[in-house]
């Protein structure tokens, strides 16, 4: 049957009767199980023990943490100017090992619509 819906049809099916849905139980997944009292009856807990405080570092109590060494700084070389590149201080920046060249014109291109040398008036 191939049409929207005939009046007088019913629209059940009685072939496959419909089965009571059964509970679902909900699932045990951690950390905090359903159903579970969080209570610890294992292990009582015992009050911490007050005691001396042992000595690690990287402060030890009792050490005052303060530098008390101060050397008098009097007589100190003086710094000179730093060697860093490329310009060096007290060195004459010359060229002496291949002569520089002189500049020559080349030709002109002959490209475009305006060309070098060529009159532009129009007579």
């Amino acid at each position: 049957m191939t049409a929207p819906k005939y009046r007088g049809v019913a629209d059940t099916s009685k072939y496959n009767p419909e089965m009571p849905k059964a509970e679902q139980m909900t699932p045990m997944t951690g950390p905090v199980f359903p159903g579970v009292e969080s209570a610890n009856k294992y292990a009582p807990l015992e009050p911490r023990v007050a005691g001396e405080k042992v000595m690690t570092g990287p402060k030890d109590p009792g050490i005052q943490g303060a530098n008390q060494y101060q050397p008098q700084m009097e007589g100190l070389p003086e710094p000179g100017k730093p060697m860093v590149g490329p310009v060096y201080p007290g060195v004459e920046s010359s060229n002496k090992y291949a002569p520089r060249p002189e500049r020559v014109q080349g030709e002109g291109i002959m490209v475009g619509p305006k060309y070098q040398g060529v009159d532009e008036a129009n007579r």
